[in-house]
């Protein structure tokens, strides 16, 4: 009976094995781990810190010579010229290059003067005596200036202007001679003495003052005139 009954616990107990879940030797890691079950929160510790570092700047760099004082800059090239000054306007000095020197007929030049900017170009007066003293206003019309200077934008910028300031008259001729010929606009001299002496000169009286006397034909008179595209253009007749 003893016998019989320890038969009948070893039997259940080996039933209780037997059946699956029910197993008090079961494995461990058979049971789903209750982290891969949670959502991972982000690690505010060992996220990447900005990068403040500024980028690259090109004034900083020297690629900008304005930001850059020390950077090297080309100066103008330096031209030098010389001229009759026609007229002055403001900052503006007009200048005829082609004839240097006093007008030979009125207006020359008008049509080839060259503008220059004069606002910051220094003047020096040469030839100052008690005849010809210092000027306040060194540069006017009608004098002869030597021109240091620079193009920049097309524009002739002066540096510096050196004159005596002395005014230059037109220039005009006197003659002497023999009426040869007369029509109502012109007259036909042979030249005895001054200018052009030897000659036998045609007058334009277009440009005349009034002749005060009658001429005619060998009448001795003396003609002032001035010379523009090869034509006399006489000023005045006197007998």
């Amino acid at each position: 009976m003893k016998r019989q009954l320890i038969l009948t616990v070893f039997t259940c107990l080996s039933l209780l094995i037997s059946l699956p879940g029910c197993s008090i030797n079961r494995n461990s890691s058979d049971a789903p781990p209750a982290a891969a079950e949670e959502i991972a929160e982000p690690d505010t510790n060992n996220s990447p810190t900005a990068d403040t570092t500024d980028p690259v700047d090109n004034t900083s760099s020297g690629n900008n010579p304005s930001a850059n004082p020390d950077a090297p800059t080309e100066s103008p090239e330096i031209l030098s010229t010389e001229g009759f000054v026609m007229s002055v306007d403001g900052n503006t000095m007009y200048v005829d290059l082609e004839n240097t020197g006093g007008r030979t007929y009125p207006g020359e030049g008008e049509d080839r003067k060259v503008a220059f900017d004069i606002s910051n170009a220094e003047q020096i007066q040469t030839d100052i005596s008690e005849v010809y003293p210092a000027r306040s206003n060194l540069i006017r019309s009608g004098i002869h200036v030597d021109i240091e200077y620079y193009v920049q934008n097309g524009i002739n910028i002066a540096t510096k202007l050196t004159s005596n300031s002395q005014e230059l008259g037109p220039i005009t001729y006197l003659s002497v001679g023999y009426i040869t010929a007369i029509t109502d606009s012109s007259i036909t001299v042979k030249v005895t003495e001054f200018d052009n002496a030897g000659e036998t000169l045609d007058f334009d009286l277009s440009h005349c003052e009034p002749i005060s006397e009658n001429i005619s034909i060998d009448d001795l008179v003396t003609v002032t005139y001035y010379i523009e595209q090869d034509i006399n253009y006489a000023m005045g007749v006197m007998c």
